[in-house]
């Protein structure tokens, strides 16, 4: 690596990218004190700390956004947006907002969008559950011990393992209304099953890592992607997928 890029990263640019390139790139053990206060000061998160209930939850929805209530037009703001932009920022889970914040995502009833397609588990149509979503904010932090974070990797596995079936996109798609959808149980895996594997560990072992060799390597192989719709019914949702070559 350019040692003049790594003196700039780590001596000169903003807090949170002086902590993660430490962290992450260089893979020291950085204190994270010895750059919180400069992190804090961000109007940004001052902003999404506002954004707490009291009972601990963040936002008024889950899958929302940094974009106020008003100006959305499914859901406002949202635990999944401001938990993700605090763990990019390098909150650590032990502060008081973000540990409150995920508790708040582990009790009853924790999903209160309005839109019901955020809590649909439809896998056969690529609709993946918002715990597949919720899951993926906890590993941000490094967090997948729970019985619904293990659930969700496997599951996640599972489907992007499923990868290697297809032969072409043409495969997998249907043509409707001049737009592309999902029309047979062998849907591509979205962009939050890719991120739950790459925020965990517990599943990495050999043949695992074997088998989602393979899977990228097809991925790649069919990508370029096009936009792929799911049809659930009436309503066409856009898919959020993830190309490896772009």
């Amino acid at each position: 690596m350019n040692n003049e890029a790594i003196k700039a990263l780590t001596e000169k640019a903003c807090a949170p990218i002086r902590f993660r390139m430490r962290k992450e790139v260089l893979e020291e053990d950085p204190d994270i004190n010895e750059y919180l206060n400069e992190i804090l000061a961000d109007e940004r998160i001052k902003y999404v700390f506002t954004w707490q209930q009291p009972d601990g939850y963040l936002g008024h929805s889950f899958h929302g956004g940094l974009i106020p209530e008003e100006k959305r037009k499914y859901s406002g703001t949202g635990a999944e947006g401001a938990l993700r932009f605090l763990s990019e920022m390098g909150i650590p889970r032990t502060y008081p907002v973000v540990e409150k914040g995920l508790t708040a995502l582990r009790r009853d009833n924790w999903n209160p969008d309005r839109w019901k397609w955020s809590t649909s588990y439809q896998p056969e149509l690529g609709l993946f559950g918002a715990d597949n979503v919720r899951a993926v904010v906890f590993a941000y932090f490094g967090i997948e011990e729970y019985e619904f974070i293990k659930t969700e990797i496997q599951r996640a596995l599972g489907y992007i393992n499923q990868v290697t079936a297809i032969s072409s996109i043409e495969d997998i798609t249907g043509i409707y209304q001049k737009k592309l959808y999902f029309n047979r149980e062998i849907p591509l895996p979205d962009i939050y099953n890719l991120k739950l594997l790459a925020f965990t560990k517990s599943w990495r072992n050999g043949n695992n890592i074997d088998a989602i060799a393979r899977a990228i390597g097809r991925f790649i192989d069919l990508s370029p992607l096009p936009q792929i719709y799911i049809k659930a019914g009436t309503n066409w949702l856009p898919r959020l997928l993830s190309s490896p070559t772009t």
